[in-house]
């Protein structure tokens, strides 16, 4: 249970650091942040070798088979998992997903800004040409006038 209480806490680190990562406005990350990933990554690693370190030679012998399909050796792994197993990689599971949704927000308000940008640009266009239009219809008239 210590392992699990550790994974909640490294899932709960790289949540954070992710979501400041992603939260930076234009694309540049500054040195600090590309350190935390760094170091997210190695902790990631950390906990990917913790759960290795979980394996049992029953389990290690269903990976390792090459007899079995991947499909028969995922199966044959899944039923041989214990709880705290199963535990661990729900959290790895559900720390992907809060990654992933950290992820489509920063995309969807880079979609937003972008298309402000673009509304932007086409309104000053526009009040462009209208002013344009303007100066040409003053000189048309004061010209024929």
């Amino acid at each position: 249970m210590k392992k699990a209480g550790k994974l909640v806490m490294t899932v709960a680190i790289v949540i954070v650091v992710a979501g400041i990562a992603i939260a930076q406005t234009g694309s540049e990350i500054t040195a600090q942040h590309r350190q935390a990933i760094k170091e997210n990554r190695t902790e990631w690693r950390e906990v990917r070798q913790e759960f290795k370190a979980t394996l049992t030679e029953e389990q290690l012998a269903i990976l390792e088979n090459t007899e079995l399909s991947r499909e028969e050796k995922m199966e044959a792994f899944k039923t041989s998992l214990s709880e705290s197993q199963l535990e661990m990689l729900e959290q790895i599971r559900n720390t992907k997903e809060d990654f992933k949704q950290v992820r489509m927000r920063h995309h969807e308000r880079m979609r937003e800004r972008k298309e402000r940008r673009l509304e932007n640009i086409d309104r000053y266009r526009n009040v462009g040409e209208e002013k344009r239009e303007m100066i040409q219809e003053r000189r048309r008239k004061s010209g024929n006038g």
